[in-house]
């Protein structure tokens, strides 16, 4: 990705914009004025959310947000299709493709998002942790003795030099 990169260059966001058309086509033949109004705001969400995202590329966690905005506007939006292709069943194809659309997006977000967690573990690691005091994949981590907190990253990377386990704990009590 080039560092000048616009939002309207980016892939994600111009599928999202062919998807936000597409669903506008669609719901003019949704009779449900909540079900219409509900697909119009999520596929709105997801170029917004992209764009707001790229131009953030100075703070990858801000960037990394946004993009998790819109991926989860994406899966909010394949609810709804479903909900539109099961209530209405003649626009059973439109919705398909919508769908489709969508799953199109949500895998190069996918894409992109690992790339932008892989810079962030590598970019400033300091800037990047996180604390563990919150959880630590399925549960809290205890702190290893002499250490207030410990860091870890929110995909549950652990830097080498900081040591999780409860034995460091009593081999120093010994």
């Amino acid at each position: 990705m080039a560092e000048d990169e616009d939002y309207r260059d980016l892939i994600a966001w111009q599928r999202s914009k062919k998807l936000l058309s597409d669903v506008y086509e669609l719901v003019s033949y949704v009779p449900d004025d909540d079900l219409a109004s509900a697909l119009r705001r999520t596929v709105t969400n997801i170029p917004a959310n992209i764009a707001d995202g790229q131009k953030t590329k100075d703070d990858l966690d801000t960037q990394l947000f946004y993009f998790r905005k819109a991926r989860s506007a994406l899966f909010e939006l394949s609810m709804h299709l479903q909900t539109t292709a099961k209530e209405y069943p003649l626009l059973e194809e439109e919705t398909d493709f919508c769908y489709r659309r969508c799953h199109d997006i949500e895998k190069i977000l996918r894409v992109k998002m690992d790339k932008l967690q892989q810079r962030i573990k590598g970019d400033n690691p300091e800037k990047h942790l996180r604390s563990a005091q919150r959880t630590y994949t399925d549960g809290y981590v205890p702190a290893p003795k002499g250490i207030d907190s410990v860091y870890i990253y929110n995909d549950g990377y652990v830097p080498p030099d900081v040591s999780l386990s409860e034995e460091d704990d009593d081999d120093e009590e010994e």
